[in-house]
């Protein structure tokens, strides 16, 4: 992971990680700041997760996810630095912040694509992984009515915490099931396979609650 630039004119996910009993939380906070938070590059609220299911890897119990959209990194920002509770350290219990740049938005409604999905992959060689693995698994999970890529980057900012990836994507499925299913098939094994060698890491599927 890097705290490099992400790039000022491309849209941004802001990516809130905290307890689970906090969600409400959350979106209550983003609720009331709803029309501030647009007036900082067209800045909207997704939703957050009420619960991870682990589809590969470990994670922390109770550990979820948030998510704020912007259309840029430099809004993000001051969007983060001007809010008094975002911006404060123990609010949310310390949760760590990351701004993820995106490749495409997201697409359907809320009720079409229930689930999104989060790889979270430590490698030495991001253009190895990219070449050897995301490719053919993009190419699987597609046909698996998934969206795959979202988010598809090394390229992340940390603005708080400590979780150390190298490499990040983030996709849609229609629900949790469905992803689950694709995820213990002999088709997800044999794509596995072909990054063992060049990276390990946790994906993650999330409930999520749409604000």
């Amino acid at each position: 992971m890097t705290s490099g630039d992400t790039g000022e004119s491309q849209k941004v996910l802001v990516v809130f990680m905290f307890d689970g009993q906090l969600g409400q939380l959350f979106r209550n906070r983003c609720i009331v700041q709803k029309n501030v938070i647009n007036n900082y590059g067209n800045g909207k609220p997704l939703g957050y997760a009420e619960e991870m299911l682990i589809l590969d890897g470990f994670w922390r119990q109770n550990l979820v996810m948030g998510l704020i959209q912007f259309d840029s990194d430099a809004a993000a920002s001051k969007w983060i630095q001007s809010d008094p509770q975002f911006r404060q350290m123990d609010w949310l219990d310390d949760h760590d912040v990351w701004l993820v740049p995106m490749k495409t938005d997201f697409s359907g409604s809320p009720s079409t694509y229930q689930c999104i999905e989060f790889g979270l992959f430590k490698t030495s060689d991001p253009a190895a992984f990219e070449d050897q693995y995301l490719e053919k698994w993009k190419e699987a999970v597609t046909q698996a009515h998934a969206i795959p890529c979202i988010c598809s980057t090394s390229k992340v900012k940390i603005w708080r915490g400590l979780h150390d990836v190298d490499y990040i994507t983030i996709t849609q499925w229609p629900n949790e099931c469905i992803a689950d299913t694709w995820y213990k098939s002999e088709e997800a094994a044999q794509i596995k396979a072909l990054r063992s060698s060049i990276a390990s890491g946790s994906i993650l599927a999330a409930r999520m609650k749409y604000i």
